[in-house]
């Protein structure tokens, strides 16, 4: 059957006269008429009862016309995937995503927009915070994972995905240890291992060190992935982000809170001038995280 008569059905059904779909339709009251009389040979029954007064649906045709209404949304659909798809093939997009990019619950979400926009290809660079906001900044990158301090203004352009602490990770031997909350102040002279500079890890100690007038003794500066064994052996303290440190953690070490704490929210930002498949993407991801706020 064709369709494009099972949509002159619909029309005519709602319109209940055929001037009236014959106008919205485009076409002729006569042509209109033989299409559906050719509908009703084809399914063997009338779809309509007329007289010379009126005309109204027959109890076949009130029964074939919600499945006739899903057929006709089910056919614009797929022509608008369709359009969707042909719009945006081959488009790439470029995605900075900052390192640790497991806490901003970013790479699930990828691969799904992958599978669900094919036609997109995502480029994903990989960056400090601050080289990913200078790139964002010179508008060389119109999509990144960001985080803002709990003393930041968040701007509107920001979809959040969660939020995070800093804690200390130490040997089960080390003399702080004992203390369930670690006092900003007891880390004063304290052997650190810390984040590169340009990790919000370090971002926020940093101003917080600076606004108690604590003096950090920094051993180690860079990427803490590894640095079980400087923690086991040279009673250092390593400042990391809570959910991160909570993944390094093994039988020799503990974490423990901070106080006052120092928290910050992180998310995807998002520049006013995006392309098509950019407000795609950011249309996604904004679906994904309020997904992953109800769910919780």
């Amino acid at each position: 059957m064709d369709i494009a008569y099972i949509r002159e059905f619909v029309v005519l059904a709602e319109t209940g006269k055929f001037s009236a779909a014959a106008r919205e339709l485009h076409i002729s009251q006569s042509t209109l008429s033989r299409h559906i009389q050719s509908m009703e040979d084809e399914l063997g029954h009338l779809l309509f009862t007329r007289t010379t007064r009126e005309m109204k649906l027959s109890e076949y045709g009130a029964i074939y016309l919600p499945h006739a209404k899903k057929i006709v949304q089910t056919v614009r659909d797929a022509m608008n995937d369709i359009y969707q798809y042909e719009k945006h093939k081959g488009e790439k997009i470029k995605v900075g995503i900052v390192h640790y990019p497991e806490l901003y619950y970013i790479i699930d979400s990828l691969m799904d927009f992958q599978r669900a926009y094919p036609q997109i290809s995502v480029n994903i660079v990989e960056g400090s915070l601050k080289k990913l906001y200078s790139e964002f900044s010179a508008e060389r990158l119109n999509v990144i994972t960001n985080a803002y301090s709990s003393w930041e203004q968040v701007p509107r352009n920001f979809i959040r995905a969660g939020e995070s602490r800093l804690a200390a990770i130490m040997s089960k031997d080390h003399p702080l240890a004992s203390m369930s909350k670690i006092p900003l102040h007891c880390l004063d002279g304290a052997q650190l291992i810390v984040p590169e500079n340009g990790n919000i890890v370090y971002k926020n100690l940093d101003y917080m060190f600076r606004k108690e007038g604590i003096r950090p003794n920094i051993f180690y500066q860079g990427n803490s992935s590894e640095v079980s064994a400087l923690l086991l052996y040279d009673m250092n303290i390593l400042i990391q982000d809570r959910a991160i440190g909570i993944k390094q953690l093994n039988n020799a070490l503990v974490l423990r809170e901070l106080e006052p704490s120092i928290s910050y929210v992180f998310g995807l930002e998002y520049s006013d001038t995006l392309s098509d498949s950019e407000k795609q993407f950011v249309k996604f991801i904004r679906k994904r995280f309020e997904q992953k706020d109800n769910a919780e």
